[in-house]
């Protein structure tokens, strides 16, 4: 009997875990796929809502194809959900049963990357240059790594940031965490693995900033250099970095080395979100060979999720579901060569535009403007469920049976299935966030506010507080008072 017995909580352990999975970095996974096999619940209720201080204050705000950063994009991991503020410079970890605050964290400079979790802790990459991991369970600085030479620092987007800010997004595939610095070419960037563990360096490519290289205008030809702008990716053999307006490079994930950038060919495209599905990386529209870089077809621009069978993509007001096809054409030299396309099978119609979307089982979770909803997109293909959010949905997550939404006016909201929970929002916390766990040194902080403003400001300070027409910024207020 007892045999029976420790065989039935195998099998139910199984089940359990086979239900209940994290969502441990942006997009779900290393390949940024959007995609879990958890199937959402039938019943869904809103549990709590956190209101930030601040809304999201994102780098590019007029870009269209930079937006990594227009909400704070959430992680979970167990009881856990996390994510990163441009606003405030932290990292926040709530309790996903309470909505309450387990703690936060404090870098010199905006977060506007989701962490990336690994076993006992997330890393968190900051426009201060370092890249932090910390404990998953109190948010004590395990260990940091600087991205760039020294901690110089800059005017860039309207804060002080490092002259080489960490704006590739951290990837975790095995023991190994890898992220990127800078965005001045001329000045370096620095593309870093690192032991998971421990931190220590196992290889840094810091020779891609002067790259001569045929440039997308006129067939000109100058130095340019592989900046990132996105979060990483990668798969077994490469590491893939998003450069924002133009189109991913490739690397070599053993050694660092630069494999390709196909900056010239591909012109003007490119953008900072990026997928692995398949053979092809997905890059603004078009699916690239992931082994070469090359040019593979074209589907159109809008969100996309990988499925098992195929992707999914989001066109407007209407969700198209491609599966992989094989046929024969006839190259450039009218030879027969195999070729490997999405074939569009299915079109769902939404009640609205669709701002991004995640799939979850068989269910697609869609961010729209003031409101979040999951359509059947495989069966029933309706709209079955909505809720109405303040602002537009842009942050997506889904693990443990809950999902959290947050958008761009920086609240964030949990739903779950659990009937027996009671609801729970709370408003922020002042007290608890002004005193965070953080390695800043705050009188070098000071100081640093005040140099660089004092920069800005020179002999044109007028009344005190006026600086140029520019208003004093809060935290030299702070300062003063």
């Amino acid at each position: 009997m007892m045999r029976y017995f420790v065989a039935a909580l195998v099998i139910f352990g199984c089940f359990n875990t086979a239900l209940a999975i994290d969502w441990p970095t942006y997009r779900a996974d290393e390949a940024r796929s959007g995609y879990t096999s958890e199937a959402f619940p039938n019943q869904v209720k809103l549990r709590w809502v956190h209101r930030t201080v601040h809304a999201p204050r994102p780098a590019w705000s007029m870009s269209q194809r930079m937006h990594f950063d227009q909400a704070f994009q959430p992680i979970i991991i167990g009881d856990a959900v996390l994510f990163g503020s441009s606003a405030d410079d932290t990292v926040v970890a709530i309790d996903a049963r309470s909505g309450r605050v387990k703690w936060t964290f404090l870098t010199e400079g905006p977060v506007r990357f989701a962490p990336a979790g690994w076993r006992d802790r997330v890393f968190v990459a900051s426009d201060d240059g370092w890249m932090y991991a910390l404990s998953l369970d109190d948010g004590r600085l395990l260990w940091k790594h600087r991205g760039g030479p020294d901690d110089r620092k800059v005017l860039g987007n309207e804060r002080v940031i490092s002259h080489w800010p960490a704006r590739g997004g951290p990837v975790v595939d095995g023991d190994t965490v890898y992220f990127a610095a800078g965005i001045w070419p001329s000045d370096g960037v620095f593309l870093h693995a690192l032991d998971a563990e421990s931190g220590s360096l196992k290889w840094t490519n810091d020779r891609t900033g002067g790259l001569e290289m045929n440039q997308p205008h006129g067939g000109a030809r100058a130095k340019s250099g592989v900046s990132a702008q996105g979060y990483l990716l990668a798969d077994d053999a490469r590491l893939f970095v998003p450069t924002g307006r133009a189109v991913p490079a490739a690397f070599n994930r053993t050694d660092g080395k630069l494999l390709y950038y196909h900056l010239q060919q591909n012109q003007q495209r490119g953008g900072s979100r990026a997928m692995l599905g398949d053979r092809f990386l997905f890059n603004s529209g078009c699916l690239f060979e992931a082994k070469t870089g090359e040019l593979a077809s074209q589907i159109g621009l809008g969100s996309i999720a990988r499925t098992p069978n195929g992707i999914v993509r989001a066109e407007g007001r209407s969700l198209a579901e491609y599966r992989w096809k094989n046929e024969e054409r006839r190259d450039r030299k009218g030879k027969l060569v195999s070729v490997r396309l999405p074939e569009k099978v299915r079109l769902v119609r939404c009640e609205r535009d669709v701002l991004d979307f995640i799939i979850t089982g068989s269910d697609a979770v869609c961010g729209e403007d003031g409101r979040v909803c999951a359509i059947d997109y495989t069966r029933q293909r309706n709209t079955w469920w909505s809720h109405k959010v303040d602002g537009r949905a842009l942050g997506l997550a889904y693990g443990n049976g809950r999902l959290i939404v947050s958008t761009d006016r920086g609240s964030v909201y949990c739903f779950d299935g659990n009937p027996d929970a009671q609801p729970s929002v709370p408003t922020p916390d002042r007290a608890a966030s002004a005193s965070p766990r953080t390695g800043v040194d705050y009188a070098k902080a000071a100081a640093e506010i005040v140099r660089y403003r004092g920069l800005l400001c020179g002999p044109w300070q007028r009344n005190g507080r006026t600086c140029a027409g520019i208003g004093e910024t809060d935290e030299v207020a702070d300062l003063r008072d």
